[in-house]
């Protein structure tokens, strides 16, 4: 997408969001004054009011297709000191395959596609991919290279918005919910700003994902954390499965933090999450949007598990790292959530699950939140400060 294009429909987008506002503010005011508030913790007025706009607007983006550029040029130092952010680029991975393989026994330093069911487009391979550190505020210092690590403990961390909207830098997922993640969980945090469909489909953000592996592997880090929300975290465990069952470098992972991560592609008709969505960000409109841009002529299929986690079998889920699941209270996401948590548990993964009552979809990246986001990520450090580095007795 051009740069007038992107600017014509955010404008059409942000135009039409206003339009709908206006008219849908008295009925809104309306239903935050009957609302229940059964504890301060709850979403005061102000903060609903907030919410109902992000919705529009985000539905508003997926209708006109709005979405922001991919990065092609380095954002200046200043922009990135005065964003409390540290920018870099990450080659791609070269591609592999292991159609005369019998068994991988070592990690891959290649993407292999085979066993997926749609093959990277091979232009893909060719763009590098941006990425942006959140440094653990306690522990100064610059950001890590192969010749100087850090001492704090690293999340590859990735953005939600259905994979056609939002990036790793913006005021949601960057300045609200990876600062914060990075400050109040005391991590360095590297998100990546992978590229949106349908520009970059399936499983373009897949490949962008273990190149952000292996970047980190070569810098020499044997011991990392994956994390997302909502589509970020559909990525993050897509991730962790390729590496498990392809890659053989799964035993790099430390644990899996995930929010309102988005598990079922094809849970979008369900009736808890049309309950839900009007009270959330996420709607029906922006999730099968999200779908259909990732798609190759149908492909992955809704129920194929490398799009959606939540028909992994017994054996899969068995083999998990520990994972720290947040689900909003009025989540839309909230049932398939709890369905992929029991399957995990059932099969013997250790898995933390907090359900934030009274906060919708994504509430960790919605700064009006940061009470809320705050106190959630004084529970992750907790739970970080339990988990074993990797190699630990």
């Amino acid at each position: 997408m051009n740069p007038i294009s992107w600017f014509f429909r955010g404008f059409i987008a942000a135009l039409i969001t206003v339009g709908i506002v206006l008219i849908k503010t008295p009925i809104w005011f309306w239903d935050i004054a009957t609302r229940p508030r059964p504890t301060k913790e709850y979403p005061n007025g102000l903060q609903i009011y907030f919410t109902y706009l992000a919705r529009t607007f985000l539905r508003q983006c997926a209708i006109y297709k709005a979405q922001p550029n991919p990065s092609t040029r380095q954002p200046s130092k200043l922009r990135d000191r005065l964003l409390c952010r540290h920018f870099t680029w990450i080659e791609p991975a070269p591609l592999s395959s292991r159609e005369h393989e019998e068994k991988r026994t070592t990690a891959a330093t290649g993407f292999d596609d085979s066993p997926l069911p749609v093959a990277l487009d091979v232009a893909e391979s060719k763009k590098k991919t941006a990425a942006l550190w959140y440094l653990n505020p306690k522990e100064p210092g610059d950001i890590p290279t192969k010749e100087q690590r850090r001492q704090s403990r690293v999340v590859l961390y990735f953005h939600g918005g259905a994979y056609i909207t939002l990036e790793a830098g913006d005021m949601f997922m960057g300045l609200t919910l990876a600062r914060m993640q990075a400050k109040y969980v005391e991590v360095d945090v590297l998100s990546v700003n992978y590229r949106l469909a349908p520009g970059s489909k399936y499983p373009s953000q897949l490949y962008e994902a273990f190149s952000a592996w292996r970047h980190l592997r070569e810098m020499g880090y044997e011991s990392i954390f994956l994390g997302g929300d909502s589509a970020g975290g559909n990525l993050a465990l897509t991730l962790w499965r390729y590496l498990d069952q392809v890659a053989n470098d799964s035993q790099a992972v430390e644990g899996i933090i995930l929010h309102s991560p988005w598990v079922d592609w094809n849970g979008l008709t369900r009736a808890s999450l049309n309950e839900r969505s009007p009270h959330c960000a996420v709607t029906y409109t922006f999730g099968i949007e999200g779908v259909k841009s990732m798609q190759n002529n149908g492909l992955p299929k809704m129920t194929d598990g490398w799009a959606s986690p939540i028909y992994w079998t017994d054996n899969i889920l068995s083999r998990l790292p520990p994972m720290f699941v947040n689900t909003a209270g009025i989540e839309a996401l909230r049932e398939e959530n709890e369905m992929f948590v029991a399957a995990a548990k059932s099969a013997g993964a250790k898995v933390t699950h907090i359900i934030t009552e009274g906060m919708p979809h994504d509430f960790t990246a919605q700064w009006w939140f940061a009470g809320a986001v705050r106190r959630l990520f004084l529970q992750t450090h907790t739970w970080i400060d339990g988990v074993k580095m990797v190699g630990e007795a």
